[in-house]
């Protein structure tokens, strides 16, 4: 399997490997457990159930904040040539195989009757969702939005200080990286006060209107890119509170399940995704010094991270083909359907990341080498 996917297994970080595992299952299971209602328990499925797509961000931040600390801080001149080198590999990373499943959808919806939409166009360009909820199609570009505005704008404006400044300094770093933590803080401060005002209960504006705008979730990704500036000018304290800082991690975690959320709505809409990324962020040190594991399970977790994006751009859909071509109604029906979902998703992200993404992210490394951390 490492072999047709060109998995290089000893240049991989295990533990950073394992988060993202973890942050794909959790949106996987959020996805298949709606297969199985009402014949389960909805509570009991809650159980295992957490926001992966957050998981993913504060992933995100982290290993893309090392790669821009590196070029920020380098000795030599700040040149935009890195900067346009940056977003290259970035864009040819996660724009291609986007374009081909937004398109492919696109097409079917006009094959299948339904006039074209000028809505589709906002997809092109990220901007279905800036600072009002997403459309009802393609809902896993929601977050696809969030992180290409942030791949854009976090690095530009860290290159315009920089002019601007003639300097390169950690407090103009950090005040940028507040900045947008604060901005996210704001928006998602003032959508809760107006649907108080308007006696609106919050939790359910919370998925469309706080959970799915960008605007509203640039502190998660800012506090991975936290977390790896704290790697790179504090490393002995990082590294020697790693397991202090892994258990606070899991009592975040802990706490962000079991808080009654619903008696206090206005809460999670501005805090509960600011402690969920914090769990995160302490979890990092200890994940972050796990290379290498042998073993048949550790290599599956590998294969899974690494096809973990072509698994979060097609499992809804393949989910809604389920749903419309398989018979429902049983029990034997829905399970059935719950774990041909699970299956058909491995194998369909392994094929696609071989035949799709595999050869772009080949053809980029041949055009823009890579930059290390």
């Amino acid at each position: 399997m490492h072999q047709l996917l060109k998995i290089d297994f000893d240049n991989r970080i295990f533990g950073l490997d394992l988060l993202r595992f973890f942050a794909i299952f959790y949106v996987m299971n959020r996805h298949a457990n709606d297969l199985i209602l009402p014949f389960a328990n909805k509570q009991f499925l809650k159980v295992f159930e957490l926001d992966g797509v957050t998981l993913f961000f504060v992933l995100s931040g982290f290993l893309i904040g090392r790669i821009l600390l590196k070029i920020y801080f380098a000795p030599n001149k700040l040149r935009w040539k890195d900067l346009k080198h940056f977003w290259m590999r970035r864009w040819l990373r996660t724009i291609p195989p986007y374009f081909l499943v937004l398109t492919l959808l696109v097409v079917v919806k006009l094959i299948q009757g339904n006039p074209f939409q000028t809505m589709y166009l906002q997809f092109y360009g990220f901007v279905q969702n800036l600072w009002y909820p997403h459309p009802p199609f393609f809902g896993e570009a929601y977050s696809i939005s969030v992180e290409e505005w942030f791949y854009f704008i976090f690095p530009l404006l860290l290159f315009v200080l920089a002019i601007v400044c003639r300097q390169r300094s950690k407090p103009v770093f950090l005040l940028l990286l507040f900045f947008f933590i604060t901005l996210s803080i704001a928006c998602r401060s003032y959508i809760t006060f107006n649907a108080y005002q308007m006696d609106i209960p919050i939790l359910s504006l919370y998925k469309h209107h706080i959970q799915k705008i960008v605007v509203t979730r640039f502190d998660s990704l800012m506090l991975g890119v936290l977390a790896a500036y704290l790697l790179r000018f504090y490393p002995k304290i990082w590294n020697r509170y790693k397991g202090i800082s892994f258990f606070l991690g899991l009592m975040c975690l802990l706490a962000y399940k079991l808080f009654p959320w619903v008696q206090f709505p206005a809460l999670k809409a501005i805090a509960g995704l600011i402690l969920l990324s914090v769990g995160v962020v302490l979890l990092l040190p200890m994940l972050n010094a796990m290379h290498r594991v042998e073993g048949k399970l550790a290599k599956f977790v590998s294969v899974i991270s690494v096809v973990s994006y072509a698994m979060y751009l097609i499992n809804l859909t393949l989910r809604q083909v389920l749903i419309d071509y398989l018979p429902s109604g049983t029990a034997i029906h829905a399970y059935f359907k719950y774990f041909l979902f699970w299956i058909l998703s491995i194998i369909a992200s392994i094929i696609f990341y071989r035949i799709i993404e595999w050869p772009v992210l080949k053809y980029r490394d041949q055009l823009f080498r890579k930059q290390e951390i």
